[in-house]
């Protein structure tokens, strides 16, 4: 029953490279696992990947730079140091750090996967992915407890609305 299922393996492996498709060599039963074939197209889509992934990164530290840099050199350079100034510092310093995580799992793929392809080492492209599903794992995060805060402001200005409302209505209870 074996061999027959091998043979049906070997016949559809077969087809598939006369159709021109690219076939993953199949792993024997037991503990060994497949190893993905990159194509030369998908080798080309995953090394233009890396270069863009690179741009943002880098676009993405030059923004924090300017963004962060100047608010705080006018912060500093004003001499007027109160609690607003340092409510805005302490905002800027969490937003530097919140944005750095994305930066560096992107710059991470970038720097491993062009690895990857260069060696032709697996275990990198592994790392690779790896880095990437980090950053949208995070991004996810962050879309959430985006959404979270929009609800909360939305419900905390109907109830002001609904408190304006009825109280200029004449209706205090």
């Amino acid at each position: 029953m074996s061999d027959l299922n091998n043979l049906n393996v070997s016949v559809e492996n077969q087809n598939n490279v006369n159709q021109g498709a690219a076939v993953p060599p199949q792993a024997p039963q037991g503990n060994l696992a497949l190893e993905l074939i990159y194509t030369r197209e998908a080798r080309k889509q995953v090394r233009e990947m890396c270069s863009w992934t690179r741009f943002l990164a880098i676009f993405g530290l030059i923004s924090l730079i300017l963004g962060v840099g100047f608010p705080l050199f006018s912060i500093l350079k004003s001499g007027e140091i109160n609690a607003i100034t340092m409510g805005i510092t302490c905002l800027l310093v969490v937003i530097t750090l919140i944005t750095l995580i994305p930066i560096r799992r992107l710059l991470k793929f970038s720097s491993q996967a062009k690895l990857g392809l260069k060696n032709n080492d697996s275990k990198q492209m592994e790392l690779a992915m790896k880095s990437m599903n980090g950053y949208w794992r995070f991004v996810a995060v962050l879309a959430m407890l985006g959404l979270v805060i929009m609800m909360i402001s939305f419900f905390i200005t109907g109830a002001g609305f609904i408190a304006a409302l009825f109280g200029s209505a004449g209706m205090n209870y």
